[in-house]
């Protein structure tokens, strides 16, 4: 009850009915939505890029099939020392903002895997001896 409630109760200036009414807060129940999560596909086929980069500039459409959440297999036999760090740092750069995971399968060659997806265990040592067919 307000001060100018009370002012009106003192003078007898409140009706009867008014003293009676009670305020009610209208209560909501609000379930919260379920979002559809960028979790781990399960049974989904993946998709492989073979990638063999000679120079950075090619770094731009590797970092698009990690866009469209393909898997790349990154090769770097063909390119200089410096241009390998580059590309491996930009594509690292992608990966990350994208949650995704960079491995090293052998001394050139890397595997960049989106967040939709996850290569492990097994699968990761078929494609380290090369027994793996993409």
């Amino acid at each position: 009850m307000g001060v100018f409630d009370t002012f009106k109760d003192k003078f007898g200036l409140i009706e009867e009915d008014e003293e009676n009414i009670v305020e009610q807060e209208k209560e909501t129940e609000v379930s919260p939505k379920k979002r559809d999560s960028e979790g781990k596909s399960s049974g989904s086929k993946l998709s492989f890029v073979i990638c063999k980069p000679e120079k950075f500039d090619e770094s731009l459409s590797i970092g698009n099939h990690l866009l469209d959440k393909k898997v790349v297999v990154l090769n770097l036999e063909s390119t200089t020392k410096e241009s390998s760090r580059r590309i491996i740092d930009f594509l690292a750069g992608v990966s990350f903002a994208l949650r995704g995971q960079v491995k090293k399968v052998s001394v050139a060659t890397y595997i960049i895997v989106p967040s939709n997806s996850d290569i492990s265990g097994e699968q990761l040592e078929e494609l380290e001896s090369g027994s793996m067919f993409l």
